[in-house]
């Protein structure tokens, strides 16, 4: 199923099919604002952005108190310059990545670049659809927290070929090696479980996706692990609750469905046969649902079960029982992240002058989703 195509995207492609199939010619003035708001029944806002991306692209230019007009043809390829914007790729929408982009703006800022967004809704295909289009769109990089596993390998590894800037936050793409972004999991994964066994608990699962889902997926479980072992506590196997859901699913609006697989992944704690008196869940929203789901069966949290997250969502503070968790530094990454895509379009030895690796600090936070045992 294609991308579903946002408001100011479809100014955009209607206005390139214009340009590709003659309809407008370099020279041409093109509606006003007003004009095109009138048309697409948009606000000026929504106009206003479709325009800007075009103009970066060097396909329009205004003329003060004349107009908007398009551009002569562009340059060969071998001419053409890279467009001063670097692209965010996110698998979830601006709302919940809104430090990520504060910290890529603001670095971008300083050093005279633009920033795009783009959700790709852990969709695969979504995500190769937007780095395509980054590339053949020449701009100056890109900040890219992967989909999923190694889906888009083969353009990550185009990307590379070409020398086009990308950092990686969060996630590695198996086989790729591109420079990273990313928390402190696995001490992060141990705080939180040190936390439950300074609590009394001795039986704690682990509840994610899938373990191998992600880099930042594998670190937490294992600091989860590290915590146990040095407690003198043996990692059971049946304490890691994987189901290999579809992220998409996960992640889904349907908020029905995000809590019907939380349910079902609860089931399968309270299932064993001696049951963890704690979860370490992979994330805020896993937590909150899981927590929902446990207060449908009747299960007090935390007096019967304790449960912890990871991201600090300010949902997570606002929840029915406030959420313990783990502050990653969401602006620090956007901001790290920026430099060093811009060290690398910068750079006169761009894939030598750039760190494999950043890793930043987490914080515990400690609110009323645990207790003592």
């Amino acid at each position: 199923m294609a991308p579903k195509v946002t408001l100011y995207e479809k100014i955009i492609q209607d206005m390139l099919k214009d340009i590709h199939e003659g309809r407008l010619k370099p020279g041409d003035r093109i509606p006003t604002e007003a004009e095109l708001g009138e048309k697409y029944k948009v606000s000026r806002i929504t106009v206003i952005r479709a325009l800007k991306e075009l103009e970066m692209r060097g396909l329009l230019k205004r003329v003060k108190k004349k107009g908007t007009f398009i551009k002569e043809a562009e340059a060969p390829e071998t001419d053409r310059v890279h467009i001063p914007a670097i692209s965010v790729v996110l698998p979830f929408s601006e709302e919940f990545g809104y430090d990520i982009l504060r910290g890529v703006e603001n670095v971008c800022a300083e050093r005279g670049y633009y920033v795009t967004f783009h959700n790709s809704k852990y969709e695969p295909q979504r995500e190769r659809d937007i780095l395509e289009k980054i590339v053949a769109d020449n701009l100056a990089g890109a900040i890219i927290y992967p989909s999923a596993g190694n889906h888009n390998i083969d353009i990550y590894s185009r990307m590379i070929m070409s020398r086009f800037p990308f950092v990686l936050i969060d996630r590695t793409v198996k086989g790729v090696a591109a420079p990273l972004v990313v928390s402190n999991n696995i001490q992060a994964g141990y705080e939180l479980t040190r936390h439950l066994t300074a609590l009394g608990h001795k039986k704690i699962a682990f509840v994610c996706t899938s373990v191998n889902e992600a880099l930042s997926v594998s670190d937490r479980y294992r600091g989860y692990c590290n915590a146990l072992i040095s407690e003198g506590i043996v990692p059971l196997p049946e304490w890691l609750i994987e189901d290999n859901a579809r992220l998409e699913d996960i992640n889904s609006e349907d908020v029905s469905l995000r809590l019907k697989i939380n349910q079902q992944r609860l089931e399968r704690v309270l299932a064993l046969p001696d049951p963890p008196t704690a979860i370490v869940a992979v994330n805020d929203e896993t937590a909150m649902k899981l927590i929902k789901a446990a207060q449908l069966r009747g299960i007090a949290i935390p007096d019967q079960l304790s449960i912890t997250g990871f991201d600090n969502l300010s949902a997570g503070e606002l929840f029915d029982v406030p959420l313990t968790t783990i502050k990653q530094d969401f602006t620090g990454i956007g901001a790290q992240a920026a430099r060093l895509v811009i060290e690398l379009q910068e750079g006169t030895d761009n894939h030598k002058a750039v760190p494999e690796r950043i890793t930043l600090e987490t914080e515990l936070v400690v609110r009323k989703s645990t207790v003592k045992v």
